[in-house]
């Protein structure tokens, strides 16, 4: 192709399984390559069948959103995800949950399930968000938070349309270019049972907080570990970089998030030792692939200038990428949320009036959470009422939420409109909101800043307030 368009040399950029591909383009074809990127990649040489590095991004991932989140209340993540796959393999949560469109799916999790979830948290930061507190709230009997979460995970899971992405496109290059536990000229007896043989020589704590067993019947890892059993061996070899070849040296860019698990830093790590002298930029807060839907200008800026200058300059930005703000409670009613803070000067809020705008300031952050989940135009919140967004994914274009009685919590109910604004990096609301407290609210925080703080300002029961809370 590149003969025909009559183009000697290119930069090749890729994500993902895209990452694997570049790796090969440049072995096989140096001559034709300029510069590459790699964004959340993993190495040619040295891939693990086993996929052990994921949970040890598990492992880190799940511990920093959680210390970084300035109303993350949970103090041992991982106890608690371990907790939590135990209960839910005893005795699965099976239910009916409403998607980020409000469209119900039957779900039912199991520890396994759980897992599966817990990885996926690298493609929806909802996930990271909200799971802890969703787990907390379903020891206390609601089940609403935790459902909610599994039908906007697990249903979607699947190839879907072939016109959109081929499942047999997906097993046809995992089984033929990934390494195998078992010899590839093997019969299909003497294969499985050198993967009972090599399963046994796992370390049992390889994949905490999950149990072995659990975590190796999650989908994706079940696809890779096992899901080419039946494979047949190549008619002749074609590994994807042929034997004795050396990477080369050129100018390589790789970037990753340190919150991804799907293609986690070591493997990024990996990939980056493969070439001499390629430049490793880890990005804070980031799950995975970080360039892509870069409304704030950091990752998709080193890129851009790595691709005009061959050298990725300042990268210092993707040290301060805003953290995850974690969902710190799922409360039913208003008496049992947490309070916003008094700040100085003119507040004159009961409790509960701070625990009411607590709640009205949270309907703001999910039904945002929500939005980047959707596939149209009309959300639902958790407790009930909905919302209509405006704005497209792909742009700088402010977003805008109508909110018409959209419930967080049961008994407060929010109408109004929210706007986050992409290239200023700001949220702003005006609400009016009704429960054991009514009355009006505005409300604004920076997106771009660390630890961001949200401003309520407004009356509720007749009262002036004036208070602030971690951004939502």
């Amino acid at each position: 192709m590149l003969d025909r368009l009559r183009v000697p040399a290119v930069n090749v950029y890729g994500d993902s399984y895209g990452t694997y591909f570049s790796q090969t383009f440049a072995v096989r074809h140096r001559e034709r390559v300029r510069a590459v990127v790699l964004d959340a990649a993993y190495a040619v040489a040295g891939f693990d069948p086993w996929v052990r590095e994921e949970s040890v991004a598990i492992r880190f991932a799940w511990e920093q959103v959680c210390r970084r989140s300035a109303s993350c209340l949970v103090e041992a993540p991982l106890d608690e995800l371990r907790q939590m796959s135990e209960r839910l393999e005893a005795r699965p949560l099976v239910g009916t949950g409403r998607d980020a469109d409000g469209l119900p799916h039957r779900v039912r999790v199991d520890g396994s399930a759980l897992g599966q979830i817990a990885g996926d948290a690298s493609y929806y930061y909802s996930i990271y968000r909200d799971l802890l507190a969703a787990q907390r709230a379903y020891v206390r009997g609601d089940r609403a938070p935790l459902l909610r979460i599994a039908a906007e995970d697990l249903p979607f899971t699947g190839g879907g349309p072939v016109k959109s992405y081929s499942e047999g496109a997906y097993v046809a290059v995992a089984c033929h270019d990934y390494p195998t536990i078992w010899d590839r000229s093997s019969p299909l007896p003497e294969r499985r049972a050198e993967l009972r043989a090599a399963r046994a020589l796992i370390a049992p704590d390889a994949y905490a907080p999950f149990a072995n067993p659990v975590w190796l019947r999650s989908l994706y890892i079940d696809q890779i570990v096992r899901g080419c059993i039946r494979w047949p061996e190549p008619a002749r070899p074609d590994p994807p970089v042929p034997p004795g070849s050396t990477y080369p040296d050129m100018p390589v860019l790789v970037l990753d998030g340190d919150l991804d698990v799907i293609t986690p830093m070591g493997d990024s790590v990996a990939a980056a030792g493969l070439f001499p002298g390629a430049t490793l930029v880890p990005v804070a807060n980031i799950g995975h692939v970080t360039a892509l839907a870069d409304f704030d200008g950091c990752t998709s800026g080193i890129v851009r200038r790595f691709l005009r200058t061959l050298s990725p300059g300042d990268t210092s930005c993707a040290a301060r990428t805003q953290e995850i703000h974690v969902v710190p409670e799922f409360p039913r009613r208003a008496a049992g949320a947490p309070m916003a803070t008094p700040a100085a000067g003119g507040d004159r809020s009961t409790e509960l009036d701070r625990r009411v705008a607590w709640g009205a300031a949270w309907v703001i952050g999910d039904a945002f959470a929500r939005w980047n989940l959707m596939y149209g135009e009309r959300g639902h919140g958790l407790r009930g009422g909905s919302f209509v967004a405006s704005g497209a994914y792909y742009s700088h274009a402010p977003v805008t939420l109508r909110m018409r009685r959209t419930r967080f919590v049961s008994d407060i109910a929010v109408s109004g409109k929210a706007v986050w604004d992409r290239r200023a990096g700001t949220v702003s609301a005006r609400l009016r909101v009704r429960g054991p407290r009514s009355g009006g609210l505005r409300i604004q925080w920076r997106t771009r800043d660390v630890q961001s703080v949200a401003s309520l300002r407004g009356t509720l029961g007749g009262r002036a307030i004036a208070l602030s809370t971690p951004a939502p």
